[in-house]
């Protein structure tokens, strides 16, 4: 359904984003997750400079809410991005993934699950999505630490990544794994003894991305305040 757009970034980088979203379009509707209702002009937008935007939404019995966000700017950039918000009654942390490719064809990343880590966090969540970012930094992918604006409510199985020109695959296929991996946390893990504490650290989850994180001052440069802020409602809204 979202349009790859064409980036020579993305050539560079050896990633097809177009191809990346069909995986995760089918992961997500193999795992019983289906389209969700997003506003048309949130869906498919193009602003300054040529930068256009794409993004569809989905949900479940046990998720809320995940958006996937494609972003580019040819020649300059492209990017790959996800949220996905489990229901409050669940034990699972906000699952966050972003990818972008700069004009050099470097990719730089970072992935985290942020928030609750109640309940069986560590067997469900950190060790396999520690796990998979172990198998892409032995791929010759490096890794750092999440920023600092995002260390205080990150839960411990998140890091920044990045590739060389012509490694970028790497990258979009540790994403593809590290949203398996959560999705099979999110369908085991137990119901929560405190939905609204939950809901809580989600949404201080939430507001620390929105306030801190680079896509809404970059959707109001290339939009407008009004769709950045609409935008960022919809996708941040545990």
């Amino acid at each position: 359904m979202l349009q790859s757009f064409y980036s020579l970034p993305s050539r560079r980088a050896r990633i097809d984003f177009g191809r990346t979203f069909a995986e995760l379009d089918g992961l997500f509707y193999s795992r019983g997750l289906t389209a969700a209702p997003i506003p048309p002009d949130l869906a498919v937008r193009h602003g300054r400079l040529g930068i256009s935007l794409a993004s569809k939404a989905f949900e479940g019995e046990r998720i809320g809410r995940a958006v996937v966000t494609h972003v580019t700017a040819p020649p300059f950039f492209a990017s790959l991005s996800i949220v996905a918000h489990p229901k409050h009654e669940l034990d699972a942390p906000v699952l966050l993934g972003d990818v972008r490719v700069l004009p050099s064809g470097v990719t730089r990343a970072f992935f985290d699950a942020c928030g609750v880590t109640a309940g069986e966090y560590d067997a469900l969540f950190r060790k396999p999505l520690s796990q998979t970012l172990d198998a892409a930094v032995a791929s010759a992918v490096r890794r750092k630490r999440v920023p600092e604006w995002l260390d205080r409510v990150s839960s411990g199985a998140g890091a920044q990544l990045a590739a060389a020109p012509g490694r970028g695959h790497v990258i979009v296929y540790a994403l593809v794994r590290y949203v398996e991996r959560w999705l099979e946390g999110v369908e085991r893990a137990p119901k929560a003894a405190d939905p609204s504490a939950n809901a809580h650290t989600s949404q201080l989850v939430c507001d620390t991305v929105r306030a801190n994180g680079r896509a809404g001052k970059m959707l109001s440069r290339a939009f407008s305040e009004d769709f950045a802020a609409r935008w960022s409602s919809f996708v941040w809204t545990s």
